[in-house]
């Protein structure tokens, strides 16, 4: 019987996690957290970046496509590229306009994200 009381002791007292895990998954569920608050504005302009270059396909000339992109980046507030970044090439009916650039993201004192984005209208 003395045994048992121990052995149910023992089990007991393993049960649920620890103050020092808890501390521990608490701070990588913050540092996760703290990379997509820093990560998201980033993610957010290339979608809009890549919406714009889609409407912008059926532009009929390349100049006006280049135009209308600066036009949209100041309404989108688009800082990473500008209209004259873009290849564009004329494809008859509509234009094929891709893009590529590089984004660093400053994390924490001298440790950076760098990510590079590219995309186009097909």
């Amino acid at each position: 019987m003395n045994q048992r009381n121990s052995m149910n002791k023992t089990q007991s007292s393993q049960l649920g996690a620890s103050l020092l895990g808890s501390i521990f998954y608490l701070f990588i569920f913050v540092l996760v957290i703290g990379l997509v608050v820093k990560v998201s504005p980033s993610v957010i302009e290339y979608f809009s970046i890549q919406q714009t270059v889609k409407k912008l396909s059926s532009t009929p000339t390349v100049e006006r496509a280049r135009a209308g992109f600066d036009q949209a980046a100041r309404v989108d507030s688009i800082t990473s590229i500008s209209g004259r970044d873009l290849d564009i090439l004329n494809e008859g009916a509509s234009l094929d306009i891709r893009f590529a650039y590089r984004k660093e993201i400053k994390l924490v004192g001298p440790v950076s994200l760098v990510i590079d984005y590219a995309g186009g209208s097909k």
